[in-house]
């Protein structure tokens, strides 16, 4: 006697398994609100959005169909910090756990973006202390001795070292470093001797 003669045995197959999860998990959750950060962003063709939620724990795929998405009033990124209102879904082909989205707000900023905030408030303290300096302040960057990388903050005080025209004769030693703006403030970020 084999396994599928056995008259005791109820033997599912996948797409009965996943479709009675489904209607399990479906059933069993009301809407409710979650809080995570939003990573894996897709947003292909149809309009919609793919994308994570997580926090510092664990992560759940979620998916926000075209006509909720047209309902937000502000548009999702990567880093974002969100609350969202969702159902439990589960899609039966790939046998996969997710929420669906019924609607999305900013819930502050993730913690990319509070990391960048926080180096702009630190840029903008720098920015104040220099206020009547010409000298750049350099400050060495956490990388190995070899590089000798470092960041060099020079507050513009003439149009020429504003607009990088005369970065060379201001702050730089060599030519072809990167130069970044951040309001009055000059970032150089490149390889001092």
């Amino acid at each position: 006697m084999t396994a599928t003669d056995s008259p005791s045995r109820d033997i599912y197959s996948i797409s009965r398994l996943n479709t009675e999860v489904r209607a399990v998990l479906e059933g069993s959750f009301p809407l409710l609100w979650v809080e995570g950060e939003i990573s894996n962003l897709a947003v292909p063709r149809s309009g919609h959005l793919y994308f994570s939620l997580k926090d510092p724990h664990a992560q759940v795929r979620c998916a926000l169909f075209r006509g909720k998405r047209q309902l937000l009033r502000f548009e999702p990124a990567n880093g974002d910090r969100v609350l969202a209102r969702v159902r439990i879904g589960f899609y039966e082909p790939r046998g996969e756990f997710q929420l669906i989205v019924e609607h999305m707000e900013p819930a502050g900023a993730g913690d990319a973006q509070r990391a960048f905030d926080a180096l702009k408030r630190k840029l903008t303290q720098w920015r104040t202390r220099e206020e009547h300096s010409v000298t750049p302040t350099v400050i060495k960057l956490d990388k190995p001795a070899s590089l000798s990388s470092r960041l060099a903050i020079q507050r513009s005080i003439d149009r020429r070292a504003a607009d990088g025209s005369g970065l060379n004769a201001v702050i730089l030693r060599s030519t072809g470093t990167p130069v970044g703006m951040i309001g009055l403030l000059m970032l150089v970020v490149g390889r001092h001797p």
